[in-house]
């Protein structure tokens, strides 16, 4: 298995969850359940990435890898700024707008 390399452990299990706040806004939910944590995030969609199911279609593929194969998924948060960076197992890395829920 492979590991969230947030804070070095193994990931048990996680929910991408595209979630309606009101008539007008949806926003990503994320849950990463760790042997020694769990996160969760709260996710809009934004100028850099303006689509929620390609967020999700991302976050979704790019962690069941991880449960899946011997790959690591890097999660770095910079909450000041509502920023949540993430660099999947195949390299590639995203910024979200995001905050901790």
């Amino acid at each position: 298995m492979g590991r969230l390399i947030f804070n070095p452990c193994e990931i048990i299990k996680f929910d991408v969850r595209i979630v309606k706040e009101d008539e007008n806004s949806e926003v990503i939910h994320l849950t990463i359940e760790t042997e020694d944590d769990c996160l969760k995030y709260r996710i809009c969609s934004d100028k850099r990435e303006p689509d929620l199911s390609l967020i999700q279609r991302d976050l979704n593929a790019g962690l069941a890898k991880v449960l899946e194969e011997d790959a690591d998924v890097e999660i770095r948060e910079y909450m000041e700024r509502d920023y949540l960076f993430v660099r999947y197992p195949d390299g590639t890395s995203k910024q979200y707008t995001a905050q901790k829920i």
